[in-house]
């Protein structure tokens, strides 16, 4: 982890550890290539970026097919034009539809944030379960926990079943 320069110290392991006994729970996922670089083009420091442009989609729908929580899942986003709003919305739809054939998923919620030159437009937070969630409040593990957790399932995958083109 410290090679890869994920610093776990800034996850929260209580929850981070759920989401782990969960993975213990359910058949080895297969994480294809594309879902894997649509992952990697997302990540923006310490934020995980969403864009339709980015196929955000793809893992959205990935993380939803493994039934993790998505009602703990947030798009914090800056005021959006319709346009992009809109792009915005569809992504999301359309990683619902990646997940469905595996299980029922909820809309993430969407919460709006000031601007800041410090992180994306529209980025990812895993909430707190029962949490108001504001522009301020915390997340339940940090995005490096989230970035530890999918590379591990990437990596088990193509041990697995093999590198998916």
């Amino acid at each position: 982890m410290v090679a890869l320069d994920l610093d776990m110290s800034r996850a929260r392991h209580a929850k981070l550890q759920a989401w782990c006994q969960h993975l213990d729970q359910i058949p080895i996922p297969q994480m294809s290539i594309d879902v894997w670089e649509s992952w990697e083009d997302a990540k923006w420091g310490i934020f995980i970026q969403i864009s339709r442009d980015l196929r955000a989609d793809l893992w959205l729908g990935f993380l939803a097919s493994l039934q993790f929580p998505t009602s703990k899942m947030v798009i914090k986003q800056v005021p959006l034009e319709p346009q992009q709003k809109a792009d915005l919305e569809a992504c999301v739809l359309l990683s619902l539809v990646e997940a469905t054939t595996l299980s029922p998923a909820v809309v993430p919620r969407s919460v709006p944030v000031e601007p800041h030159g410090g992180r994306p437009d529209v980025y990812l937070h895993i909430a707190n379960e029962d949490e108001k969630v504001t522009d301020h409040t915390g997340a339940a593990f940090e995005t490096g926990g989230l970035e530890a957790l999918m590379l591990v399932i990437r990596l088990v995958s193509v041990a697995v079943h093999g590198r998916q083109e």
